[in-house]
């Protein structure tokens, strides 16, 4: 849940070397460009991303907006690396 890319740029600006931005926004990345980011915008539950590639996965505020939770945390689990974190916080306001 990305957005218009605010996240990213938080992640660039702490060092990362790589940042993806994945939401179903038509306005994804429109505030952020920068060299390290990509914007994919799909459902997380659909995530064509290759498995265990991503240090942190990163979730704010997003949950409660998905329809199919169990399998976006499936599809979040996939893309982790071993070894690596998934970060959620979610709000009550559930599929809203």
């Amino acid at each position: 849940g990305c957005n218009a890319g605010g996240d990213c740029r938080e992640f660039t600006e702490l060092g990362a070397r790589e940042v993806w931005g994945v939401d179903v926004v038509e306005e994804i990345g429109r505030d952020f460009r920068h060299p390290a980011v990509r914007y994919l915008r799909t459902p997380v539950e659909a995530m064509e991303l290759p498995d265990a590639e991503f240090d942190l996965v990163f979730t704010y505020a997003t949950m409660e907006h998905v329809r199919d939770v169990a399998k976006a945390f499936a599809q979040m689990a996939r893309v982790t690396r071993p070894g690596g974190w998934i970060y959620s916080i979610a709000m009550p306001l559930w599929n809203s």
